[in-house]
Order: structure tokens, then C-alpha cells, then sequence
């Protein structure tokens, strides 16, 4: 899925999803729009219902 992360089009790997909790994040990337968020948690949650 392609995303905008720093006025960069940059790819969002669904398939390699991984959870991390607050604690073991180091280094902040950057933010998504809110769109981007917004298609990102769609998707994921499409994966996850096996739409996809």
C-alpha cells in the first residue's frame, strides 16, 4: 500500500505487520496523514477479517 510519510511516497508492508509497544520504539519516522492512517487501519482490519 503506498503512503505519504515525510512528502515522500513511501510503501506500508501490511503483510509484515508487527506489534510494538511505546517502550521499544527509539527513533520516531514521522507521521501519517490522516488519510493515509485511515486506509492503513482499513486495511489491516480488512487482513485480519480476511477480505484481502
Amino acid at each position: 500500500m503506498k503512503v505519504i510519510l515525510k512528502d515522500v511516497e513511501q510503501s506500508a508492508i501490511l503483510s509484515q505487520l508487527r506489534s510494538l509497544d511505546t517502550k521499544r520504539l527509539d527513533t520516531k519516522i514521522g507521521f501519517l496523514s490522516e488519510k493515509d492512517f485511515l486506509r492503513v487501519q482499513d486495511s489491516i482490519v480488512d487482513i485480519i477479517r480476511f477480505k484481502r
